[in-house]
């Protein structure tokens, strides 16, 4: 299974939280994927470090914001 099934296979289990997702071929070798997710911190964080592990991918980054609802 490549990495590009294997994010796909990640999301489909995550459905829940997956607010948007975007796909994009930089080159004929590279690809750009951006997944914006929604839920508790802990979970959103989760799930990206879950992403970013996965062998294949070259470069990623989590950034993290709120809607400042429920932050003490």
């Amino acid at each position: 299974m490549d990495v590009s099934q294997k994010l796909t296979r990640i999301e489909h289990d995550a459905f829940h939280r997956i607010v948007a997702s975007m796909h994009v071929h930089m080159d004929e070798e590279n690809c750009l994927e951006i997944v914006v997710l929604k839920g508790a911190g802990k979970e959103v964080r989760a799930m990206g470090e879950k992403l970013l592990s996965l062998r294949g991918i070259k470069y990623g980054k989590l950034s993290m914001g709120t809607t400042g609802q429920h932050v003490h």
